[in-house]
């Protein structure tokens, strides 16, 4: 299997007189479709996985790793919605410390750019010395980021006019809700809705 694409199946599980039941209802494009609508049961929703992993190795006569499972868990409506909604801060949470990242990087090298020393650079981004050294990594990279900050600004400078009449537009009290550059809304945020539009 070194190399190649590993078969996966999708996994269901509910809470049924006491048990947690698994069936395999889906599998990828490819996949042996033997499993298909195979059901176990385990006794604690922690025993789920590993007994389903158990018996897609068992019906394949397959070792374990040499597939992917996914279980999907259904739980009172509820919290479905609480698990949701965590699920969904979490991944926004994880977006947003990704362009925190970004952003702090290109400030740095921007900063560094501009004739500021790495002490004097970590006051301005609120971080340690030691910790804008490690924004700035190696020459090849001070140098991509060298071009980005290059190519922004000449974005900048094209978009202005475009960029004023989206302000005038807002009015006064407000600005127009931008996208966030180079970002896509992470998964669960819209999977949630999705979800629940379809149930």
């Amino acid at each position: 299997m070194d190399g190649q694409v590993k078969p996966a199946y999708n996994i269901k599980s509910w809470q049924e007189d006491g048990w947690w039941l698994a069936r395999v209802i889906s599998a990828s494009e490819g996949a042996d479709p033997a499993p298909l609508n195979a059901l176990t049961q385990a006794r604690t929703l922690t025993k789920v996985e590993p007994m389903a992993r158990d018996l897609v190795a068992t019906i394949l006569d397959a070792d374990e790793k040499d597939f992917e499972i996914a279980v999907e868990y259904t739980v009172a409506d509820e919290l479905d919605d609480l698990l949701c909604q965590a699920k969904a801060a979490r991944a926004w949470q994880e977006a947003a410390q990704g362009l925190w990242q970004d952003q702090l990087s290109l400030a740095a090298h921007a900063l560094i750019a501009k004739g500021y020393s790495l002490r004097e650079a970590a006051v301005l981004l609120g971080l340690s010395h030691q910790r804008v050294d490690q924004l700035l990594g190696s020459a090849a990279e001070r140098k991509f980021a060298e071009s980005v900050l290059e190519s922004s600004s000449a974005e900048r400078r094209v978009m202005a006019p475009s960029a004023l009449a989206r302000s005038s537009m807002a009015g006064s009290y407000g600005k127009p809700d931008l996208p966030v550059p180079g970002r896509k809304p992470p998964r669960h945020a819209a999977s949630c809705v999705k979800d629940r539009e379809r149930s």
